[in-house]
């Protein structure tokens, strides 16, 4: 079975045209760096959407931009919005002009506001650990004028929230990273600044009841390809206690976690929003059970296995996040700066079966 994927994946590779494997030194990233602000550090009030996994067309995607920019208009409008890698389906910037095309399109999809992107796998080369497509595409971004993140590593500061971005897939296909000192003293900034939140977002998520599961024990197509077992680690020494939430993507549902269950790791919400173009339904494990109640570790709060995606209002004593699924009603959870302890406007949201028709 496994050869049989991996043979499928390399010919689907091969008819998208095949990149040079450059040599790749995992020690060193190549692109560290800070993005342009998109509002002034003194503002008291932000409010940005998390988009995940867009990079496909069709009428799931043209829905969820219309969806999203109905939101922003209710919200009083959208600062800026977080995409969550995998920005183009399915093979990243393969060097046509035509993919180029293909994601500037996607991006006028969505209301005119600062974009923030990270590289998805899909942004990557599908099954080899080299970096061509994924340089294409940082390259692409800094050459527009309201997409930002040319940087495979970057920070920028908004009203009352720095934020982190990370191409997490640097990390998960990096299967020997102690010595990467580069990206453990980027990863040391994390919760450096005097901001009252600290964000941090990346195409992988730490915990996950969809089918790729939680960080350390990943699956690709029934596969252990890249566990990400460094990616939790570096989860686990500079994620996971200091950034108050974590936004990803990767699997095509929408779920929230108020804590990790790891030490000191309450204070550190997961946010899945993975269903801007793609869906698919729980994995073949609930891999985080529990209650619901909300505070209660790696239990979900919210699971919704259909399109969709995520609102966020920050404002300098409270975070208030607003989950939006095609067909259901708006569900919200918020915390206070002062406590680690999620709160909902209602009832947890567990929802298993799939609306991903």
């Amino acid at each position: 079975m496994r050869t049989f994927v991996l043979l499928g994946l390399l010919a689907a590779s091969a008819s998208a045209g095949c990149d040079p494997a450059p040599a790749l030194d995992w020690d060193h990233p190549t692109a560290v760096g800070s993005a342009p602000d998109p509002v002034d550090a003194g503002v008291d009030e932000i409010v940005f959407a998390a988009i995940g996994d867009f990079g496909e067309e069709g009428e799931p995607q043209t829905r969820v931009a219309g969806a999203v920019a109905d939101a922003c208009v209710e919200a009083g409008g959208c600062d800026f919005a977080l995409t969550l890698g995998d920005n183009l389906y399915d093979f990243g910037l393969n060097g046509s002009e035509e993919a180029e095309q293909r994601l500037r399109a996607l991006v006028d999809s969505y209301p005119q506001m600062p974009k923030f992107m990270v590289l998805g796998n899909h942004d990557w080369h599908a099954i080899r650990t080299e970096l061509s497509r994924a340089q294409r595409e940082l390259e692409w971004i800094a050459e527009q004028d309201d997409v930002f993140g040319a940087f495979h590593y970057y920070d920028f500061r908004a009203g009352p929230a720095q934020f982190h971005g990370m191409d997490s897939n640097w990390i998960v296909r990096h299967l020997d990273s102690d010595e990467a000192t580069e990206l453990d003293a980027w990863g040391q900034t994390i919760g450096a600044s005097d901001a009252p939140w600290t964000f941090t977002f990346g195409h992988h998520p730490i915990l996950s009841n969809g089918r790729h599961g939680n960080a350390g024990d990943y699956r690709d197509t029934g596969l252990d390809l890249w566990p990400g077992t460094n990616y939790r680690a570096f989860l686990d020494e500079h994620v996971i206690g200091t950034a108050d939430l974590h936004l990803a993507g990767h699997d095509h549902n929408l779920n929230f976690f108020p804590g990790t269950g790891g030490p000191n790791g309450d204070a550190t919400a997961t946010l899945v929003s993975g269903s801007a173009a793609k869906c698919r339904g729980l994995g073949p494990v609930s891999a985080n059970p529990g209650t619901g109640d909300a505070g209660t570790g790696v239990t979900a709060t919210y699971e919704f296995y259909g399109f969709g995606f995520a609102l966020v209002r920050v404002t300098d004593d409270e975070l208030v996040v607003t989950m939006h699924a095609e067909g259901m009603d708006p569900w919200t959870t918020r915390r206070s700066l002062d406590s680690v302890a999620w709160t909902i406007d209602g009832d947890p949201f567990i929802d298993t079966s799939s609306h991903c028709e």
